[in-house]
């Protein structure tokens, strides 16, 4: 709806622009006006939908161009919600309960998958092909980063053979940190400080200015 009122106002702006000797139209004679009428929902969904579909190719192969040596893996991001069905009720039913995201050490997104839990069952095939797309680059992933790495330890470790898996930076710290009792008069001094222990050498101050090095 956002989407459809910023569209709709800058419509309106423009026409009264091209038109300065016409009185305020009103929103009913506006909403009649053939291509500046006010966009559906339904209508935004289509075109993006069809923006998707006509270059879906051109997205999978970039994708696939994408190499890297460290794989960070999270389950958190949120994008799922927004995916799903309304049905005759109103009720919007969602399709997935997890976006499966792999990014290389250059943030570039190397695997995705929308997923219904967090089994490794539904994402095996993926990667998989990952592997099978390294192979081909001759490229040898040296570490992979998760956030439950006592986990999926042996699941990465079948299809990587030899692969190092560690549990990523924010989890480490919170698992120190958390053991830090809130009540403590340090606590919230300790957590803000312990991150700065993972910078770069000669990154020093109260803030990161460096980006961080991995081992």
């Amino acid at each position: 709806m956002e989407l459809s009122e910023g569209i709709a106002s800058m419509n309106y702006r423009q026409y009264m622009r091209n038109k300065p000797d016409s009185k305020e139209l009103s929103v009913k004679e506006f909403e009649s006006i053939p291509f500046i009428a006010y966009p559906s929902n339904d209508k935004l969904m289509d075109l993006f939908l069809m923006q998707f579909e006509r270059n879906k190719k051109h997205y999978e192969n970039n994708m696939q161009k994408h190499t890297g040596e460290i794989l960070s893996c999270d389950y958190t991001f949120r994008t799922n919600k927004h995916i799903g069905v309304t049905r005759e009720d109103g009720k919007f039913v969602g399709q997935f309960k997890n976006v499966f995201l792999g990014v290389n050490e250059n943030g570039e997104v190397m695997i995705w998958k929308f997923t219904k839990t967090t089994s490794s069952s539904e994402i095996i095939d993926s990667l998989k092909e990952l592997k099978e797309r390294l192979d081909k680059a001759s490229t040898n992933l040296k570490m992979i980063i998760v956030d439950d790495c006592c986990h999926v330890m042996h699941l990465y470790g079948q299809i990587f053979p030899g692969i190092k898996v560690r549990l990523d930076l924010f989890h480490a710290c919170m698992r120190v940190v958390q053991t830090v009792r809130k009540s403590e008069d340090y606590s919230k001094q300790f957590a803000n400080e312990f991150s700065l222990i993972f910078r770069q050498n000669g990154d020093l101050g109260n803030e990161r200015t460096m980006s961080r090095t991995l081992s």
